[in-house]
């Protein structure tokens, strides 16, 4: 069984017709939609916090949703995009998690593991929507994210037709079946004493903190293609001589600027060097390039998986 999850309010948006989508894209396998325009789900309140002791009080059908999700191969969760965050319906499903869940460690693991994918309807912050899905997977991975930003398509998103769209159904069905474009990309991770080489580039129409990383060319080792793109980036000058270790590798998945579904692979190798060089910013979409502390970067930085790998690479 596949669950679908609609946190819009809308009874005819694009979240309810995505949702429609997906039904016809599992064609005869048996999807069960929650749409919660159509449910009468109760917030978090008006109690004594039961929850802590033994479990939620509220009986309604939110139990029977989370009941779906663990029983279901694989659950879609659609999220509107208000103000730059989820609807409030998500986060009262986040709060009702805890009262059914009630402190029962394997009943959480159990809904961590269930796979989930997630389609926002939106493209702003996106940083705010890949840290509040990441709680709903198992700690250390990569939600599969699908963001629609109905401009792209043409399409005023108040107008709810983002479906009546061809390429954004096909999107929408290329999402669903993993139909991924792979790519692969090299990430450069040059400490020098107790700062690391940082870039801030635009992502989304925001300022975000990275760390340099590029296309791995035909033919092209990633140690390559990292000491290359670092250069082209940043203008710091890294050779094999400084390499320590090639971390684990990790994928993202994203939408192009030609609507296309990309699956990138990333291969974080760690550089070392004494003394940093003359770095600036060689590409128009990187803002600013500077070595910054590594406390301080941690702090910044808004990718957790980055974060990690951070760590790691100071440990070796």
């Amino acid at each position: 069984m596949i669950v679908v999850v609609n946190f819009s309010n809308r009874k005819h948006g694009n979240c309810y017709s995505i949702a429609g989508t997906v039904k016809k894209h599992y064609g005869d396998k048996k999807v069960k939609i929650f749409n919660f325009i159509d449910e009468t789900f109760k917030s978090c309140g008006n109690c004594e916090y039961e929850c802590f002791t033994s479990k939620c009080s509220i009986n309604d059908g939110l139990k029977e949703l989370f009941k779906s999700i663990l029983q279901s191969e694989e659950t879609i969760f659609i999220i509107p995009n208000y103000y730059d965050y989820p609807s409030s319906n998500f986060f009262l499903f986040n709060e009702r998690c805890h009262g059914f869940m009630h402190n029962n460690e394997e009943l959480h693991k159990r809904y961590l593991e269930v796979p989930k994918k997630f389609m926002v309807v939106s493209s702003t912050n996106v940083i705010n929507f890949k840290t509040a899905c990441a709680y709903h997977i198992p700690h250390g991975t990569i939600p599969a994210i699908l963001f629609f930003n109905a401009r792209k398509f043409h399409q005023c998103s108040i107008d709810g037709n983002l479906m009546q769209n061809s390429d954004a159904v096909e999107l929408v069905n290329n999402f669903l079946s993993t139909d991924y474009t792979r790519e692969e990309s090299a990430m450069a991770i040059v400490l020098c004493q107790n700062t690391v080489l940082a870039t801030i580039e635009e992502v989304y129409d925001k300022a975000t903190l990275s760390l340099p990383k590029g296309h791995i060319e035909e033919g092209e080792k990633p140690i390559d293609a990292a000491i290359r793109e670092c250069f082209e980036e940043t203008n710091e000058i890294i050779t094999p001589k400084n390499f320590v270790e090639e971390l684990k590798p990790f994928d993202i998945v994203f939408v192009n600027y030609c609507n296309k579904l990309i699956k990138k692979t990333i291969y974080p190798l760690v550089f070392k060097i004494d003394k940093p060089g003359d770095i600036k910013s060689k590409e128009e979409r990187i803002k600013k390039v500077a070595y910054l502390p590594i406390g301080e970067f941690l702090k910044k930085c808004s990718y957790e998986n980055v974060k990690t790998m951070i760590i790691e690479a100071i440990s070796k």
